[in-house]
């Protein structure tokens, strides 16, 4: 369960970063 919000939580944080800061 830790182990999956984790990786969750990153891949969101990273594809909006990507999303806002890429476009």
């Amino acid at each position: 369960m830790c182990t999956h919000t984790h990786t969750h939580t990153h891949t969101h944080t990273h594809t909006h970063t990507h999303r806002g800061g890429g476009d």
